[in-house]
């Protein structure tokens, strides 16, 4: 059991959505499902914001509320994957390593969300455009910050130095091997096990 002088604060409970939040996330994904719908039958780059706009029923004003870029529109599907992660990360045993407690909350994370193969094609085109790529990139690097403590934390548990370099490269490393998973994934058109295949990649860079 850990010390109890070294316990963090209970966490405060995560506040109710209100009407207008549930709102604006219905919204969000009205706007999410016309964009991929367009993006599936004309390519990522051919769509332009006006044109969701107006299959929407939306201006490219209110567009630009919900969005910031037509990047994130792409990317509302997963945008959160990282707080899933990061909960089934704090859901692992108290005493479990740094990197086997992200390695095991990543599969955690996957298997919930589940990936089947007809959602193959929306992956593909994450997976393989380099504006989306970037702007996802820039996502993690915004998530970092919140696994930060729990992985410093685990890190102390065997002795190791904690640095916010040591730290934020294992969140680091974790996102990288997600990502080589689904890239080969896609390749493999949806043959492969993506659940092994993250196992894989992240088995290979265990520390």
């Amino acid at each position: 059991m850990r010390d109890q002088s070294t316990t963090t604060p209970p966490r405060t409970p995560a506040a109710q959505p209100t009407i207008a939040d549930r709102k604006r996330q219905l919204v969000r994904e009205e706007i999410s499902a016309v964009a991929m719908r367009l993006f599936l039958e004309q390519g990522f780059d051919q769509v332009r914001v006006e044109q969701i706009a107006a299959e929407a029923g939306l201006s490219r004003t209110t567009f630009f509320r919900h969005f910031p870029t037509k990047e994130d529109v792409a990317l509302f599907p997963n945008e959160q994957f990282g707080p899933q992660v990061l909960a089934c990360l704090r859901a692992r045993p108290d005493a479990e390593q740094a990197w086997k407690a992200l390695t095991r909350a990543f599969e955690d994370a996957l298997t919930a969300a589940g990936t089947p193969r007809d959602g193959l094609p929306v992956v593909a085109i994450v997976c393989g455009n380099p504006q989306i790529h970037a702007r996802n990139l820039e996502k993690q690097r915004e998530w970092r910050p919140l696994f930060a403590p729990e992985v410093a934390r685990r890190l102390t548990l065997v002795g190791d130095e904690v640095s916010d370099t040591r730290t934020n490269a294992l969140i680091a490393a974790a996102f990288a091997c997600l990502e080589v998973a689904f890239d080969t994934w896609t390749g493999s058109g949806g043959k492969q096990d993506l659940l092994e295949l993250l196992r894989q990649a992240m088995e290979t860079v265990s520390p």
